[in-house]
């Protein structure tokens, strides 16, 4: 469904993001010893896990996306379980040289999880597609059978007929705000996702720049 692909969408973007977080936390740890910061990057370090398991044994469903985690060039499901296997190893030594791999790894990782990100997100849009498609011939059968009906089998008033055709187009365009509405927004906290939010975000540099306006962005993680 929609819903299980935004999921998946959010769960792989996630990975991104803690590819760098625990990098970070790493080094952190590495240079100022906080037991509070190990304690993090363990927990940090266990969602990464989970989550690529996750994705590993129940998202993997087309072929474009098992060659992006088991194939040449990218071979994401190895490079990630190596990179765990970094955090795991430096979280019971704290090695500086471990230091420095998960560094160079995590580097490495980012474009191609982008690249799974990207994967995912066209697979949800071919679905979400597919969807359309599918509502929309069901939606030419259900006419073609009102027109039949009308034809062969009752002649009803004008006044029901437009008021079946109001009732249909109005269940149509409410399908249609929900799957714009999944596309652009994030399932968890109900905000712009990424894509909407470059999106909105160069419309208002365009703006910015026509009008020679001063443009600020605040992010707030």
């Amino acid at each position: 469904s929609e819903t299980d692909y935004a999921h998946i969408i959010n769960k792989s973007g996630k990975q991104r993001m803690l590819s760098q977080k625990t990098a970070l936390i790493a080094k952190r740890y590495y240079e100022e010893k906080d037991v509070e910061l190990l304690t993090h990057l363990q927990s940090l370090y266990e969602v990464m896990q989970h989550d690529h398991q996750d994705l590993i044994d129940n998202h993997i469903d087309t072929q474009v996306v098992y060659n992006i985690y088991f194939e040449t060039p990218y071979n994401l499901n190895k490079e990630v379980l190596y990179y765990l296997k970094l955090i795991s190893t430096f979280i019971t030594s704290q090695d500086e040289v471990l230091l420095t791999k998960i560094e160079q790894s995590s580097f490495a990782l980012l474009p191609k999880l982008n690249f799974a990100v990207s994967a995912f997100e066209k697979e949800s849009n071919q679905k979400t597609e597919l969807l359309m498609q599918k509502e929309l011939w069901i939606l030419i059968g259900t006419l073609t059978t009102l027109l039949l009906e009308a034809l062969f089998i009752v002649i009803p008033s004008i006044r029901i007929v437009r008021r079946k055709d109001e009732v249909l187009n109005a269940l149509v365009k409410e399908r249609t705000n929900e799957l714009e509405k999944i596309a652009i927004t994030d399932p968890l906290t109900k905000l712009y996702n990424r894509r909407k939010t470059d999106e909105v975000m160069q419309c208002e540099l365009d703006k910015a720049k026509r009008y020679k306006n001063a443009f600020s962005v605040i992010l707030i993680d």
